[in-house]
């Protein structure tokens, strides 16, 4: 077995947890904020490189318990891990065959001494075969240092993600849209709905999940439904899909508990003009709780205060599963995962 880690969103800890137990076989090792350390066999890299709600993840080639110094001075002499370490191509992110070294003290990009790196590249470059190219390398070996007090030297088997290009305003990144939506535990055969769908991250990443059920999409933007429904037809989902203009405060169609999950990203008073915060969450989550089946769940990413003020109001009707304080575009927010009784 090879020992790894893997980044994801602050905040989300235990729920990575779960989705990476049930998607490989392994053993965790360390649960820390943002980060799990855990161990797998070599055979599963590929499908780890590709999990959508993982930001970057290594391979650990050596790690201590102490000061980012004591690996540094290592790795610039004669370290016995790095020495035996066995490359292997499956751990290049791509077929370029050149490196660059990144060192990372408590989430922070640090410098260090030139001679101390020149020395760090030397001995990497020796074992393996590998180029130095500190601009556009084909791979990175990370030297990372936690709050905690590990330090690990390991090397990055994932591709840089940039999925802020072509992102609007407002618009969730994908890995969290995936995040919410399988929070929800999705299951074939269920009727979906996101009211408050934008430009269609979470519905669009539900689509993914399941072959069979049917995904109602709305909201009272016109523009952003129309944009929305050129992306579903473009991606051959239109028999998956209903997408609409709509008040999520009207959702009089779907009353007499119909829907199995609603996952969504309501307004936060941020960009949009809501003259009482308590009274449109009220509202709102009323009018939830009337479309949602019994034992249904519902996901929402709150980015107000009042949110458990109006929970409490309605705690004889559904049951709080699950509260998640996250940061969203530098924002503070919390994923609610509440089931109707």
């Amino acid at each position: 077995m090879i020992r790894l880690f893997s980044t994801f969103a602050s905040g989300l800890t235990p729920v990575i947890a779960e989705f990476l137990q049930k998607d490989i076989s392994l053993r965790l090792v360390n649960q820390w904020d943002g980060f799990i350390e855990y161990c797998a066999e070599s055979s599963q890299l590929d499908k780890i490189k590709h999990l959508q709600y993982l930001q970057n993840t290594f391979v650990i080639i050596d790690s201590v318990r102490g000061d980012i110094n004591l690996m540094l001075n290592s790795l610039s002499q004669q370290n016995n891990k790095l020495k035996n370490f066995s490359f292997d191509r499956q751990l290049m992110p791509n077929k370029k065959r050149t490196f660059r070294v990144v060192v990372s003290e408590e989430n922070k990009l640090i410098g260090i001494n030139n001679n101390t790196m020149l020395q760090i590249e030397k001995n990497i470059s020796n074992i393996t075969r590998l180029t130095v190219d500190r601009k556009n390398p084909g791979c990175q070996f990370w030297v990372l240092h936690r709050s905690e007090g590990h330090t690990f030297f390991a090397i990055r088997i994932t591709e840089l993600k940039s999925d802020d290009k072509g992102r609007a305003r407002g618009e969730l990144r994908p890995q969290l849209a995936y995040v919410l939506s399988r929070m929800s535990e999705p299951t074939e055969n269920e009727l979906f709905i996101d009211p408050f769908c934008g430009s269609g991250s979470i519905p669009l990443a539900r689509a993914k999940m399941t072959k069979k059920g049917l995904i109602i999409a709305s909201d009272n933007d016109g523009q952003l439904i129309s944009m929305l429904k050129e992306k579903v037809k473009k991606l051959d989902l239109k028999k998956k899909f209903v997408v609409r203009q709509s008040d999520a405060l009207e959702l009089h169609n779907y009353y007499h508990a119909c829907i199995h999950k609603v996952v969504s990203d309501p307004p936060w008073g941020c960009f949009e003009e809501i003259s009482d915060i308590f009274d449109f969450y009220d509202a709102l989550f009323n009018e939830l709780l009337e479309v949602l089946l019994p034992n249904g769940i519902m996901i929402l990413l709150i980015g107000t205060e009042v949110f458990p003020e109006v929970l409490e109001k309605y705690k004889e009707s559904c049951s709080l599963l699950g509260k998640y304080d996250i940061l969203v575009s530098g924002k503070k927010a919390s994923i609610y995962k509440i089931k109707k009784l």
